[in-house]
């Protein structure tokens, strides 16, 4: 969800600050970057300080681990390694097919005001920027909406649903 969140921030804050540092963007994009990468850099620190790892054994109050009963559907029976995954045609193959669909969804992101502002002409480079932000918001719904449709369906068929979507489309 951090890249559809970050492309949710970012998108209209960059052409803020586009606007801000100079009226021709080309003069205004290291300034930019500079105050993006500050910005960036203090809430990284910020999430470096507060996330910690709980203490050995620490529970919260109240809770009680899952009955076996309870998880055995979302548990796999047959575990597999790293070293042993990395060695199977079937990771490399998923390997791929995730990498080009990672891949064309950044491209995607990446390009779709630019896109909707040719396809548009009367669309202006904020309202552009506010459709990138949908998309993030898609783009963040779809993470949680994918893996938790799987934990209902398993993780081969939701694959095979997700990816199968991606090539039709």
């Amino acid at each position: 969800m951090g890249f559809g969140g970050g492309a949710l921030i970012a998108s209209p804050l960059s052409s803020t600050l586009l606007e801000t540092y100079a009226s021709n963007p080309v003069d205004a994009i290291v300034p930019s970057f500079l105050t993006l990468g500050v910005v960036y850099l203090v809430w990284m620190m910020i999430g470096a300080f507060v996330v910690r790892l709980p203490a050995e054994g620490w529970q919260p109050e109240g809770w009680t681990p899952p009955t076996e009963e309870e998880t055995s559907n979302l548990q796999t029976t047959a575990d597999v390694s790293a070293s042993s995954a990395i060695r199977t045609p079937q990771f490399w193959m998923l390997w791929t097919v995730l990498f080009c669909n990672v891949t064309a969804g950044i491209g995607v992101l990446e390009q779709a005001s630019p896109m909707i502002q040719d396809y548009f002409s009367w669309i202006t480079p904020a309202a552009a920027a506010g459709f990138v932000g949908l998309l993030s918001l898609a783009n963040m719904a779809g993470r949680i909406g994918w893996s938790s449709t799987s934990d209902y369906i398993g993780r081969k068929p939701i694959y095979m649903v997700y990816l199968g979507v991606g090539a039709v489309l």
